[in-house]
Parts: structure tokens; sequence; C-alpha cells
């Protein structure tokens, strides 16, 4: 018997129906099914970026062909979610669906249709005839793409261009490289004028400058890409009628006269409306679903055009990976199997069913750090017993690997040991994993990866293969930093190459990511407080282990003090840091930085973004220096830019109506750690930059700190020193530089100008001081230099560790001392190239101790009196604030405040040194009369008058039962005292204060 299902009764009668279809001799089928899927897709198949992508497959089982033209897929009851374009699929034809959240539709693969080695343009038309003509359908929108090189610099061609209404053009270029495989690009709402046989598409006026794309005739930077969309009313509208399309013609109105290499010419049907920021791939697109399939599982079903259901298939695939689940025979809509192999796109008749999975071996000893060999024995749940095979190098096992017999595994070295179950009619179990590291120790955490050699060397190796971001399966083992070394966590992973290509891909030791929570490859986040600088982070589902990059074997922690320097306690992003011991497949790896990643659960856990809302783009040397969206798209951020140049920067709305974009006081504070940290590495070539924006930021955009190490010495930069003027690079920034240009607009606003001044000099008072950038550096630079002689001895010369050894120091030594004099000179910098009259010392104290606290701009110091430089020619506000008990009374006067019993001070400081001193007045019947700090204490205490009452006699404690303990006391200044209360049993005190003049006086305290 065969049942098709045709509409949405007979679809509901057929589960109605269900229980009896099991027992019946022959299966009801459907004619338009979900015939197969995995949500545990690794490694059998993967998307046009590379990705191991969820997916499922649609077969048509009928004899008919069916368009899929308005079939929607859904992971929920509601059709509609993601809609088929119009697609036919053909009698016993099958459709691979990725649902991987990327929302695309398939693409035919591109037609070259042009190759051209010697190409000159000129004025004009600059016709290219295809030597293999397109034909086009005559109701399909057309994407042309156009790669193009030439060996050295140049200008751009000035190309006619037209302003449209979508993203209608994508460019992208590489500096130095004939390649022309960019798969990232920026997008505009302008295409050059153009030419299909003798239809004219575009009649603009618009031009190009000679470094600004898009411009089809572009390689100022030597290799450009770019691709153009032209729809299908428009192609008809310019009388172009379905057939052969053999020429086509850019218009010029100033060549650059340049000889090209090459210039290759493409074109692809689409059914794109507008283009994103990733450019379509030559060989084609996938259809992508705008939903993924859940980690444990979740029904995936098919609904028709009217928005009935016809097909249904519960994608749960278990624990195992690269395995799927579907329908035997295909198309039947009751028995769905497990297939150890799966099949996209093929039927699944000849697949071998499975009925579930051999369970887990255990292992007597788990992982762990032992100091004497030890034995493992192997247990075997499975019942009828399985057959466990095993392995000790890190290799997966399979059938030809050792098979257990029962005598304990004797482990004298470290290493790894790894086990599978094998039982008949089922599927292979889980690898059970486990390290034994053995004799080691670190005062580091230590983390152990334990993968397949092959997937770490070979033609398919991530660390042979450096450029290419391939992921692989691992186990992961992180044993914290006590001298225990006690197992935190056990898992499997998976791994990836990460970093840019500066030290991190290219250097012998290289930087990876280790991926918690991947879908496939993972078991879920990492818990507990693993990053010490992130007290208040206890979950990771993925970081990033580090080798220093630039700074690989020189100083490793550069960058990481960089941007802690800079970016802890202010308006900036930066990634978290701590050192570890990696060793991989029991072999000593070296020491890591453990990094946070700067992505989604990041801003969900600092701020509480919501995930779906966050938007991460960034731009770097590896993916070619184009804006790319991580998360989001890289519309967002062209829209907001186009909507901040819209604003008139000398208006007095221009700091608020900027602000709606862009976090302005977010945005000062990167800019400033920037220019402090002379990162010339960084936005003046598109490189090192991550941006973010979320409901938490409002919606605004906000930048975050990365990859500083290029910026103060040590550095592979020549020209970056303490002294270096990097003002004056920000000030000649070009101004077609987005990141940029939001400074250089801002600094011709005078709201923003002086903000910009009196904010870098609160940093630089605060933030900056050298007594606290050189506790960072120090501290990090402790926690790394025991770990440096095992390291060096695997990476560096190990017939010179002492003299590496010292080079590090000296290279510390250094390192402390350009962040000791960079204040100084950036001081200078910006007196000169913003032309401000002079600096100013500005003392700020109050009267008496502890009334009350001043705020100068930005900053409210805790002790006075307090010192910090300002510039002269800059108002800056100066405010009085009375804590509680007390009243403002007035300033004291000096030569710039005019109104002493006003609290704010608004003006600029026209002189070389001030003081600022605020007189408060209590407003207790009994105020306190001496100072006691820390209140409460453990151990020493400083007890400081706050009226004139006299010199101190003695000091007596009373505890709560009356007793009275007398405390000596050391003089440390005028009528300062310290005094040791450790020996104190803790509670609560009355402190009696005797002076010399007879008179006492009484405050409570708090003993710890």
């Amino acid at each position: 018997m065969k049942l098709i299902i045709v509409n949405n009764k007979a679809f509901l009668r057929l589960w109605m129906i269900v229980p009896l279809l099991f027992t019946a001799p022959q299966q009801a089928i459907a004619q338009i099914a979900i015939n197969e899927g995995s949500n545990r897709n690794y490694p059998t198949l993967t998307d046009e970026d590379g990705d191991y992508e969820d997916w499922i497959e649609i077969h048509n089982a009928g004899n008919t062909p069916v368009d899929l033209y308005n079939y929607s897929l859904s992971d929920n009851a509601s059709p509609g979610d993601w809609v088929f374009p119009h697609r036919v699929l053909n009698p016993g034809g099958f459709l691979v669906v990725f649902c991987s959240g990327k929302k695309r539709v398939e693409t035919t693969p591109f037609t070259k249709v042009v190759s051209d080695s010697a190409f000159q343009p000129g004025s004009g038309w600059n016709a290219h005839q295809f030597e293999t003509p397109f034909l086009w359908d005559g109701q399909s929108n057309l994407v042309i793409d156009v790669c193009s090189f030439n060996d050295f610099y140049t200008e751009n061609s000035i190309h006619l261009q037209s302003a449209t209404s979508y993203n209608s053009s994508i460019s992208a270029f590489i500096d130095g490289s004939s390649a022309s495989a960019l798969s990232i690009g920026s997008t505009a709402q302008m295409r050059p004028n153009m030419r299909l046989n003798n239809a004219v598409i575009g009649s603009g006026n618009y031009t190009n400058g000679a470094y600004d794309y898009p411009a089809p005739y572009g390689n100022w930077y030597w290799s450009a890409r770019h691709q153009f969309l032209v729809p299908a009313g428009e192609l008809i509208a310019a009388g172009l009628v379905a057939g052969s399309i053999d020429s086509l013609s850019f218009s010029v109105s100033t060549p650059n006269s340049v000889s090209y290499s090459w210039i290759d010419l493409s074109i692809s049907h689409t059914q794109l409306s507008s283009l994103e920021n990733s450019f379509l791939k030559v060989s084609g697109n996938y259809n992508h679903t705008n939903f993924k399939i859940s980690r444990d599982g979740e029904v995936i079903t098919l609904f028709n055009p009217s928005g009935s259901p016809i097909s249904a298939l519960n994608v749960q695939c278990g624990p195992a990976i690269g395995v799927s689940v579907g329908c035997l025979p295909d198309a039947a809509l009751t028995t769905h199997k497990l297939f150890g192999l799966p099949t996209p796109g093929t039927s699944n008749n000849l697949s071998i069913p499975s009925d579930g999975m051999a369970m887990e071996p255990i292992f007597s000893r788990g992982s762990g750090i032992y100091q004497t060999p030890i034995s493992v024995s192997i247990a075997d749940l499975n019942s009828p017993n399985a057959r466990i095979f095993y392995t000790t190098d890190g290799s997966d096992p399979d059938t030809n690997s050792l098979l257990w017999g029962g005598t304990p595994i004797f482990i004298f070295q470290s290493g790894a040991l790894k086990a599978r179950a094998f039982a008949d009619g089922r599927l292979p179990s889980i690898i059970k994993t486990a390290s034994y590291l053995l004799n080691v120790s670190h005062i580091t955490p230590i983390i152990s990866v334990v993968t397949d050699n092959e997937n770490l060397f070979g033609p398919t190796g991530m660390f042979d293969n450096p450029t290419l971001d391939l992921l692989k399966p691992a186990s992961v083992d992180y044993f914290d930093s006590t001298s225990q070394h006690k197992l935190q966590f056990s898992g499997r992973t998976g791994i990836m190459m990460d970093g840019g290509w500066g030290g991190s891909r290219n250097a012998p030791q290289k930087s990876f990511r280790i991926k918690f929570d991947h879908s496939v490859l993972g078991e879920g986040p990492i818990t507990g407080p693993i990053i010490p600088g992130r007290p208040n982070r206890t979950t990771y589902s993925d970081f990033y282990l580090r080798n220093g990059s630039n700074q690989y074997l020189r100083l490793p922690y550069k960058d990481a003090a960089q941007v802690k320097i800079a970016g802890e306690g202010n308006n900036n992003y930066y990634s978290a840091w701590r050192p570890v011991t990696v060793y991989l497949n029991g072999a000593y790896w070296g020491l890591y930085e453990l990094r946070e990643k700067l992505n989604i659960e990041m801003f969900e856990l600092l701020e509480g973004a919501d995930p779906d809302s966050v938007e991460i783009l960034g731009s770097t040397s590896q993916y070619g220096f184009v804006l790319r969206a991580i998360e989001g798209s890289t519309q967002s951020f062209y829209d907001s830019y186009d909507s901040l140049l819209q604003i008139d920067p000398s208006d007095t709305t221009f700091w608020a109506e900027a602000d709606r974009h862009f976090d302005m006081k977010y945005y000062t504070d990167y800019i400033i750690a920037e220019s402090w940290m002379d990162n010339g590495d960084w936005a003046f070539g598109y490189n090192n930059l991550k941006l973010y924006r979320s409901d938490a930021t409002n919606f605004r955009w906000r930048y975050c700190l990365m990859d500083l190490e290029m910026g103060l010495l040590p550095s592979d930069d020549p020209n970056s020193n303490c002294s270096r003027n990097f003002l004056a690079s920000l000030t000649a920034a070009d101004t077609n530089n987005p990141h940029l240009n939001i400074w250089l607009r801002g600094m011709q606003n005078d709201r923003f100008r002086h903000y910009f001044i009196n904010r870098f000099a609160d940093q630089m008072n605060t933030q900056f001081l050298p007594s606290r950038v050189l506790a960072v550096e120090n501290s990090m630079f402790n926690q790394t230099i025991l770990e440096m002689p095992k390291h060096y001895q695997r990476w560096g010369d190990a017939n010179n560790v002492p003299v590496q050894l010292s080079e590090l120091y000296q290279t510390h030594l250094l390192f402390q001392s350009e962040l000791s004099c960079r204040s100084e000179q950036v001081r200078n910098h910006i007196q000169n190239e913003l032309q401000l009259p002079q600096q100013v010392d500005l003392t700020l104290d109050v009267y008496p101790l502890f009334s009350g606290s001043i705020t100068v701009s930005t900053v409210t110091p805790e002790a006075y009196p307090w010192t910090g430089t300002y510039f002269d020619g800059i108002p800056i506000k100066i405010e009085a604030r009375a804590k509680n008990d007390y009243t403002f009374s007035h300033w004291e006067s000096n030569d710039l405040i005019t109104d002493t019993l006003n609290p704010v001070f608004i003006d600029t400081l026209k002189t070389n040194a001030t003081v600022f001193r605020a007189h408060y007045n209590s407003t207790s019947s009994n105020p306190e009369v001496f100072a006691i700090y820390p209140n409460p204490s453990s151990a020493g205490i400083t007890i400081k008058p706050i009226l004139p009452i006299g010199s101190l006699e003695t000091l007596t404690f009373i505890d709560l039962l009356g007793r009275v303990f007398f405390v000596p006391f050391e003089v440390v200044g005028f009528n300062e005292y310290t005094l040791d209360v450790s020996a104190l049993s803790k509670g609560h005190y009355i402190i009696r204060y005797l002076s010399q003049t007879g008179t006492s006086f009484h405050s409570k305290f708090i003993k710890l």
C-alpha cells in the first residue's frame, strides 16, 4: 500500500493511525518528506563556508516534479520560519538544507565569462567580450563577480556610478597579494554604470575617488574583488531579453592607465534582492534556514504553501558524533532509524540502521596528576558484553586498535588512554578518554588536550594548515594551580586555530581555541572562577590559548598587560588573562596565555546583553582587513555611520545625536587607550578592530581593545616607542576611514573636544599612573617568569636557557621604562598638537578630613590632598560634594575662583599650578573629631584628628563587656598615628582618645 499525503486532512488522519502503522507490513510514504537529518554533523558534510552545520534532507518520493516555492521549514509548530525559494525537486530527487541560522537561499555556480591577462582601461565604455556566453533566464536577478590584479600600487579608475536603494555592491582588496579569493567585503548602495549587450544599466553621475570602492578597475592595493547585483526588473527595463549575454562594459570617466596582470568576470543567477557583506560563493550557495537544531534534538516540520504540515522528523541523534536519523525506507512516515554512515543527498534504502549506541567504557582511574606509574583497568557496562578497543597515543580507537583483554594497562609516562565499545547492531560507544600526567608540577593551572595526531599534523591537520580555521575534535582536562593540581573539568570539546597571522598562527607553538560548548563536539561550558581577573565570571563556553603572538618568546603577556592597563575600570572591553601550562597527548606543549573570547557569552555575562540582540564585527589581517560580521550584519554599522555623517559637527546637539549611534564615552576611552599605548597596528590599516552592540548598549556601537602589543617597546614596529606622537597620526587620519573619522568629526565639536582632552588628562592622572601600570605589568611578569625555563627548553634554544631568561628580564625592564615615560610624552603631544597654552598642576583638598569630596572632570579622588595634571585653555568642571552630616561652606580663595560660595567651578585653568580646597561644616550635634581607617580592620589602623583637638596622649579600647585595653601607637606625621590591633579579639569597640590637654573623645571601631 502506498499513501501519498496531499493535504492537511490526510496528514492529521495519518497521525491518528500511527500505532497501526508500526505493525503494518508496508510503510506509508509521503511524496515530499524530510527524509534524513543530523544535529551531530561532523565530519560528514560541510557547507560552502567549510562549516559543519546541522542539516536535513528533503526527498521527492513521487512521480511528478514539485516546485518547493513557498514550502517552509520550522523548528516549532508554526509554518513560515524559513521559506523555500523557487526550486524544482524532480521525482526521486534529494535536496539538502542546512539548519545553520545563516538564512541563505540556494545560488547556482558562477559562469566564468572573461579571463583577460592584458587589460588596460580607457575613457568611456570599456567592453569585455565574453569567451563563454551567459544564458540569462529572463526572470532571475544577476550577480557579476569581478576579480582583478596588478602587481604594484596605483590609483583606481574613476567610474560613473548610480545610487540604489539596496546593497548593490560588495568590494574588498588585499595588500601585496595576487589572491582574489576574499570571502568578506564592504557593502554599498552604489553600483558602476554598466552595459550588458546593448542594454545600459544605470545613468548616474556619481564617481568614486582614486582610493575608493566600488571600482571594478580598482587596484591601488594590488588585488581587488567586487560583486554587483542587478535585479531582473532593471535588466528588463533596460531592454535586455532572455537568452545569451555576450558582453559587459563599464563606464569610466578617468582611467588609471594601468595594464592589469589579469581580470576575471563571472556571472550567476540569484534570487537575492540585496547583497550582504559575504561574497556569494563562485561554486554556489546551499539553502540555509534561519534557525539551528537544538543540541538535544527537536522536531523539524515541513509545511506546504498553504501552511499545512506534510512531514516531520525528530532530529535527535543522541551523543554520538557523525550520525544521522532518517526514514527507512525513503520517505517512510513512521520508521525512523539511526545511521552510523549518513547519506545526505542520496537514498537511505541501502543504509545499515542501528537500534541505539553501545555504552561508554569506564576506567578504574580518572584523569589526573600522578607522581608514580599507575595501572588502569577498563570496565564494560554493555550486556551482552561488547568488544573494547583502546589506544595510548591519542588516536581514536577502532576495530584495528588494541583489544582489551582484561590485563591492566601499565602507564609509566605521561600520555592519554582512549577506549571505545563496539557491539553488534548498535553504534559504537562514545570514546572514553583520560589523560595521565606523571611527575609534573607547575605554578599555573594545567590544561591537557588529547586528540588524534592527524587532527594536528599532516594534510588535514590544523597546525600544518594554520591559515585555515579547521575544526577538530578533542578531549580536555583542566587542573587548577594548587600544588595538588585538582581536576576541575573533563570533557569533549572542539579545537581550532585562532588569532591573526602575526605570531599566533605562524610560530612553531600555535595559538588555538577550545570550544567547550560546540553543539556537536562539546559537552557544555566549563564552570568556575577560571580567570582571577574576572572574579564574577564563572561560565566559559570557549577560550583562547594564545602563544604571545607578536611577542612570542619575548614578552608573551605584553598584550594582556596592555589591555588590562588601558581597559580595566573604565569604559572599555578587553580580554582577561591568566597563564596556563598545556600538555598535548601527554607531551609538554609550553606556557600559553588563557584569554577569554570577546563573544556573545562575554557580553551576556558581563552586562546582561540579550544574546539574540548582540552584533559583533571585526576587521583583521587574517580576513583581508575587511569589516566582517562575526555576529549580526555589517550593514547596521554602515547605517549608523551614515547617520553620523549627516550630523553637523558644529551643531551643539552633535554629541547627543552621535551618541545615539556610537557610545561617545566608550569611544573616547577607546581612542585614548589606543593612543596612549601607541598602537600603530590598528585602525589606520583596518587591522585589529572589533566592535559590538546589543540591547545592553542601547544598540550603540562600542569598540573593544585587542592586540595592542605593537605599541611601545618591545615592538616589531620600528617607529613605536614612548615618545612617538600618536596624536599627530590621528589628526592626519584618512577621513574615508569610518573608525577614525568619528574622532575627526568629533574634534570639530566643542563638547567632544573638551571632553576628549579632559578625559585624557583624567586617565593619565588615574588609569595610567606609573604606580598602577607598573604594578599590573610586574604582577604578570612574576606569574610568567618561573614557567619560562621549561618553555624555553621546549620552544626556544634549549642550550641557552639562562641567556633567554636574562633577555626576558631585560625586555621586562624595557617595557616598564616605556610605560613609565609615556604620560609625560603624551601630555606634551596633546599640548602641542591641539595648541593648548600650558599644562596645569591641580591640587584638590578638603577640610575637615573625610567631610566631603571633590570631583574634577570625571574623577572623584578617594584620598586628599590629591594632585593631577590638566590643560589650560579647556573649560573644566570642579565640584565640591559634602558627605553625610556635612554641608559645603566655601572654597579657600585662589586666583581662579570668583565665587567661593558656589560649590561648582566651570572655567579654564589659567595658571601653571593651583589648589582647590573645599571647606565643609558639620550638621551633626556630635560631630566626629577624629578619623579611623581602615574601619573595620584586622591588623593595622591609622588615626587622624579631623578637628583641632590637640596631640594624642593615650589611646584605650573598650569592648562590649567594659574591659579596657591599652594599645601603643606610633606618630607618623603631624597629628597622625598608626597602631597594631591584631592582638585584639574580634568584635565591637569604643576608642577613647585622650589629648595632651586632658580632653577625651570617643569613636566606634570594629575588629575583624
